[in-house]
């Protein structure tokens, strides 16, 4: 895919500051994916109570499907709606990071070996 769009801003609001970085990509017959990165520091110790609770959804239906699932040894939120073949991925990466994956006119595949690809990156750098 080629990249149409990278931007990046910085926020803050009552004492709590936030970073981001945003991209998108477009690939052929329409199909898109955004990337979002943002730096939630300013709330990790939130950050670090969610990371606690215990997370499991699982639910599928002819259309799609919304799961929990193990990348790049990460737990992994995923929706993907297969009619309209739009997906959407979420994963927490060092207390600090939130990592946020759509895609529009992809499979979940592909959404999938974007994040890893991210992940992989983030911890190789």
């Amino acid at each position: 895919m080629t990249r149409t769009n990278a931007q990046g801003e910085n926020q803050g609001a009552v004492g709590v500051k936030t970073s981001s970085a945003k991209a998108d990509y477009q690939g052929d017959n329409g199909a898109d994916v955004h990337i979002e990165i943002s730096d939630i520091s300013g709330v990790s110790g939130l950050m670090g109570l969610a990371g606690s609770l215990v997370q499991n959804t699982t639910s599928e239906s002819a259309s799609g499907f919304e799961r929990d699932q193990d990348i790049g040894g990460r737990s992994v939120h995923e929706k993907y709606d297969a009619k309209a073949k739009k997906g959407d991925l979420s994963v927490i990466v060092a207390k600090r990071f939130e990592v946020d994956v759509a895609g529009d006119g992809v499979d979940m595949n592909t959404l999938e070996q974007s994040l890893a690809r991210l992940i992989w990156h983030a911890s190789n750098p």
